[in-house]
C-alpha cells in the first residue's frame, strides 16, 4: 500500500507540473510613437494645451523649438487634463526659449495626458511657438 501512495504523489506532483498556465500571455508588441505639432498662437497672460492618449507605458518626450520673435522665455509643462480650454494638471514644467532640443522627458503608462505652453509672465504680445510632443 506505501507503493501505491508513493506512485501516485510521484504522479500527481508530475501532472500538476506540466499543467502549467493553458494560456500563456501574448508579449505585447511595441507600437511606433507618435509625434504631435505644438505649433500655435500663444496670447499674451494665457495658455495653449494640447490632449493626447498614449496606447501603452513609455517615455514622453517634448521638445521646443522656439518662439517668433526668437528668445521670449515660456513655460511648458506635461500633465493631466482638466476641465477647461487650456487647464492641464502640470506634473513636471520647464522654462525655456527653445532649443530643438527635448526640455522634458518623462516615463508614462497608458492613459490621457496634456502638454501646455504658457506665458511665464514676460509676454508684451501673442506670440507664436513651435514644438512637438512624441509618445507611445
Amino acid at each position: 500500500m506505501t507503493r501505491r501512495v508513493l506512485a501516485f504523489a510521484l504522479v500527481s506532483a508530475l501532472a500538476a507540473s506540466s499543467c502549467g498556465d493553458a494560456d500563456p500571455t501574448t508579449p505585447t508588441t511595441p507600437t511606433e510613437p507618435k509625434t504631435r505639432s505644438l505649433a500655435s498662437r500663444l496670447p499674451k497672460g494665457g495658455a495653449v494645451s494640447k490632449t493626447f492618449v498614449t496606447q501603452q507605458a513609455g517615455v514622453i518626450t517634448v521638445t521646443f523649438a522656439g518662439t517668433t520673435p526668437p528668445g521670449t522665455v515660456v513655460g511648458v509643462g506635461v500633465g493631466v487634463p482638466l476641465v477647461g480650454i487650456a487647464d492641464c494638471g502640470i506634473t513636471q514644467a520647464v522654462t525655456t526659449a527653445g532649443s530643438g532640443s527635448p526640455v522634458i522627458a518623462i516615463s508614462a503608462i497608458a492613459g490621457t495626458y496634456c502638454v501646455v505652453v504658457y506665458d511665464i509672465g514676460n509676454l508684451t504680445a501673442a506670440t507664436d511657438f513651435d514644438g512637438s510632443v512624441t509618445h507611445p
